[in-house]
């Protein structure tokens, strides 16, 4: 993803740019570059289309700009005859909600449609073959895997339908008290069952339902009553069902003692539960809101307690009375699984 030198991104450069933060991983938003700074370590690039658009909603200036590293640049991929030639397996970026989105296809329909699973959500989702492309990284100077035809000799910017309908969505209010819309193609919107942008406690819909039974292979979190670990979920794998409402799991990030391999135990259903749907957060956390923070190889329940400058927050920790400063990236919304049903933690 990263580039490997700034030069070649010049003043007007349609570029696209990735996401440091964590709930955003495996996006691509297409950009042009404006401004570079002295030593090009950072380049000022503006948005476009539909972030274009949804700036001049909440703004009323021309364009969303935005000052990024060059480690967060790449330039934009020429497009490619046979688009339509995707087949089952191929790694995909699906265009949704103004950016590029990293999937897997999982099936292919009639009439050119596509079904794609998506490793950030775990969710599979319906698309036209115009709204996919092959997915590539940028790697010392060339695209991997190479592009099969280069068409486009002018690398123009990413061609997005001008006819698409939007819908425009209020879904919170910023620190000002500023209601912060979010303008999204129709066919997006009846897709975002797992987008939940901002606040939700603001929207009509209260809960995210998840209807998930845990077997073999189930991905889950597991929590930890012992001192010093109160209030903190870390990920694991179903490896066995016991009886008598017992698990056997494999922990993703804790190792045994010889640190050799990761660490296998018998956990009580009530200490278990399955992986949240994945949020993504477009605005500042507030001062109270309840928050999982990821340190130490898990997710920890907190809430804000201090807003901070540049896109960090005072956590204080209530399991271990603890505080902790902690970045944007870091965080995500609390949400609690009740009677099979996940819901945000600020409306329980």
């Amino acid at each position: 993803m990263a580039a490997d030198s700034s030069s070649q991104f010049q003043i007007g450069a349609h570029v696209e740019v990735t996401s440091p933060v964590h709930n955003m991983r495996g996006s691509l938003f297409p950009a042009r570059i404006v401004a570079a700074s002295a030593d090009g370590t950072t380049f000022t690039v503006e948005y476009d289309k539909v972030k274009t658009k949804l700036y001049r909603k909440v703004t009323g200036h021309s364009s969303v700009s935005d000052e990024v590293h060059v480690a967060l640049i790449r330039p934009s991929p020429p497009r490619e005859e046979g688009f339509a030639e995707f087949k089952v397996g191929d790694g995909v970026d699906a265009f949704l909600a103004g950016g590029w989105w990293e999937g897997v296809v999982t099936e292919e329909l009639d009439d050119a449609r596509f079904e794609v699973f998506f490793q950030v959500v775990k969710q599979i989702f319906e698309f036209e073959a115009e709204e996919l492309r092959i997915h590539r990284e940028w790697v010392r100077g060339a695209w991997v895997p190479p592009i099969r035809e280069e068409k486009d000799e002018d690398n123009e910017d990413i061609v997005v339908r001008e006819n698409v309908d939007l819908v425009l969505l209020v879904v919170s209010e910023n620190k000002e008290g500023v209601s912060m819309p979010v303008l999204l193609p129709v066919l997006a919107v009846r897709r975002m069952d797992w987008l939940i942008l901002g606040d939700v406690s603001k929207t009509k819909e209260k809960k995210a339902q998840l209807k998930e039974e845990i077997r073999k292979g189930t991905e889950v979190e597991v929590s930890n009553d012992e001192d010093g670990f109160q209030g903190s979920w870390f990920a694991a794998t179903v490896v066995q069902v016991v009886a008598n409402g017992k698990f056997l799991v494999r922990y993703k990030s804790l190792k045994t003692d010889d640190g050799k391999e990761f660490l296998t135990e018998e956990i009580d259903a009530e200490h278990l539960r399955p992986c949240p749907p994945e949020t993504f957060i477009v605005d500042c956390y507030s001062l109270n809101d309840p928050v999982d923070a990821y340190w130490n190889e898990g997710w920890w329940e907190g809430k804000i307690c201090k807003v901070l400058h540049g896109g960090r927050y005072k956590v204080f920790f209530e399991g271990t009375d603890d505080k902790m400063v902690v970045d944007h990236s870091d965080l995500r919304p609390r949400q609690v699984w009740i009677d099979g049903t996940w819901v945000m933690a600020s409306q329980v």
